[in-house]
């Protein structure tokens, strides 16, 4: 049916001009949101494990405890066969690379335990992967669930076919110019590469830590600021979380954002952190009224993945406000 000269269906899709459905989809990214974050925005200073974070799907993490967070997300990343029915979206990223029939089972790669990737071996700190997250899509803005910080790197087990999340690059040493990119570059510098014109990424091609896996760099982020805690970002992270980031650590753009700090083995006070403390205990050092960091800057376990030098830094959450107290 026709009428003045345009069918029901040109009339009806002439309804909705880009900028309505701009709006649409701004509120439907505003109200995914709000359903991830409000257990945690409702309630910020309680253990909320139950609110859990929301990682990309195959996605990996090393947290400084020993148990699986309570939130139904992550497994251990120990070699272990899941079930195919179970786990469906991480089987089609994985395939049956790790092992598993292919039939029933697939297996997680293994970064836990002595002789693998883990810096500590078994019965400290652990590797997981995210079973269920955010499937990756190079054309779908996941800022606003992801949260993540501007130059953090995070372990995804992603295949060459599998797209790498907008807002993220590998890895590989690309040049990017300063124009357009000068937050990152602020945080760069030439630390890894090129110069007031262009900068470079950090290139840990041949590093990862298990075959399969790609490091990739956050280059449209929350800028780590020192002084002021991201509200945003810290209720989507566990207390005792660790991530790599590129930040080198001789610049004052160094410093660790605020409600994180550097694992370099220093000694905390246990009443000053006691989330942090009720976690680690003793297990890195310390004693009495102190515990210690672990050490991933150097000294007996170091697993910077440049070595011993002035790039890059692991960081640990260590908020008594905002992030989230993981249970068993």
């Amino acid at each position: 049916m026709q009428e003045f000269g345009c069918s029901v269906q040109e009339q009806e899709e002439a309804l909705i001009s880009p900028e309505v459905l701009s709006m649409c989809k701004r509120i439907f990214k505003i109200l995914i949101t709000i359903f991830l974050l409000a257990p945690v925005m409702l309630c910020p200073f309680s253990a909320r494990a139950d609110a859990g974070s929301t990682p990309f799907l195959g996605e990996i993490r090393l947290f400084a405890f020993d148990f699986v967070p309570n939130d139904g997300v992550w497994v251990p990343a120990d070699g272990q066969a899941l079930q195919i029915a179970q786990y469906d979206a991480l089987y089609n990223m994985l395939g049956i690379t790790y092992g598993g029939d292919g039939m029933n089972t697939f297996a997680v790669p293994n970064l836990n335990g002595a002789g693998s990737a883990n810096p500590w071996g078994a019965g400290k700190g652990r590797y997981f992967i995210a079973a269920y997250g955010v499937y990756p899509d190079s054309g779908t803005d996941t800022f606003d669930t992801i949260n993540p910080y501007l130059g953090e790197i995070r372990l995804f087990m992603y295949s060459p076919a599998t797209p790498i999340p907008k807002g993220w690059r590998q890895c590989n040493g690309d040049v990017m110019p300063v124009s357009g990119n000068t937050a990152l570059y602020t945080l760069l510098s030439t630390a890894y590469g090129g110069d007031t014109t262009n900068f470079a990424l950090p290139d840990l091609r041949g590093l990862e830590p298990v075959p399969g896996s790609r490091y990739c760099i956050c280059t449209d982020g929350y800028f780590p600021f020192s002084a002021t805690k991201e509200t945003y970002a810290l209720p989507t992270v566990y207390t005792g979380e660790i991530r790599l980031f590129a930040i080198r650590a001789d610049a004052s753009a160094s410093t660790p954002p605020a409600g994180w700090l550097r694992c370099d083995g220093q000694s905390l006070s246990a009443s000053a952190y006691s989330r942090l403390s009720s976690l680690l205990g003793t297990l890195y050092g310390g004693g009495g009224s102190t515990f210690n960091l672990p050490n991933l800057d150097g000294g007996a376990n170091p697993s910077n993945p440049w070595g011993v030098t002035n790039l890059g830094t692991y960081c640990i959450v260590a908020d008594e406000q905002y992030a989230i107290l993981p249970s068993p």
